[in-house]
């Protein structure tokens, strides 16, 4: 906390590339979700949302658990995720822009709640629920942070939130335009994957690819692709 991060690399300069379109963002999520690499999307996963303990194992949920409004389907992944202490809940990603996007996020999001009442047997049963919106455009334009991390809470102070609904929202664009790159920071080395993943094949020292292993599986996936 309080390092000043160093000035992007020359070679890494994606401060003046166009933004990246939603097809290869969708390709590149597509490839840790269908290609079945939990491990690399468990990483992810820990490296965006607030949890309290890191996410252990996933698991990719029945369709009777995942949400649709109107026949469209909205998120690109539903995974149901165990910590290490144990603690099971549920993710979904999200990638599309679409009218009145947060409304549809919410509603999302409380269908996948209220459909685990089907199949549990009791309420202590029913899973907290995490979205991540993964977004190719500007959200919080006014924001300067591109992380964004929003739950349902008590418009009291000193009371704590509901605990129950999560949104993380990561602008990619954003992150983009800052023009800082810490090769130790590993949500920087995400959205470099999401931005120009051939680059990695050439940063990647050694040690770097078996530090982040499971990252450079999914590097490995896309060159494949």
């Amino acid at each position: 906390l309080g390092r000043r991060r160093r000035p992007l690399l020359p070679c890494l300069d994606v401060s003046s590339h166009p933004e990246p379109s939603r097809p290869l963002i969708v390709t590149l999520v597509d490839n840790l979700a269908i290609h079945n690499h939990p491990k690399a999307l468990t990483h992810l996963l820990n490296a965006f949302l607030p949890l309290r303990d890191p996410i252990e194992a996933v698991e990719y949920m029945p369709e009777e658990l995942q949400s649709d409004l109107g026949g469209m389907h909205l998120s690109i992944v539903d995974v149901r995720c165990r910590d290490v202490k144990g603690r099971h809940f549920i993710v979904e990603m999200q990638l599309q822009k679409k009218p009145l996007f947060f409304r549809r996020v919410l509603m999302n999001a409380c269908r996948i709640y209220s459909r685990q009442g089907r199949v549990a047997e009791a309420l202590s049963e029913v899973c907290p629920v995490y979205t991540l919106c993964l977004l190719d455009y500007h959200m919080f334009p006014e924001e300067s942070s591109w992380v964004h991390h929003v739950e349902p809470r008590s418009s009291s102070p000193g009371l704590p939130s509901f605990g129950e609904l999560h949104f993380t929202f990561v602008e990619i664009g954003k992150w983009m335009k800052m023009a800082t790159f810490d090769m130790g920071n590993t949500r920087d080395l995400w959205m470099l994957f999401f931005t120009k993943p051939d680059t990695m094949k050439e940063i990647f020292t050694p040690e770097q690819r078996m530090r982040y292993a499971e990252m450079w599986q999914a590097v490995r996936e896309w060159d494949l692709t």
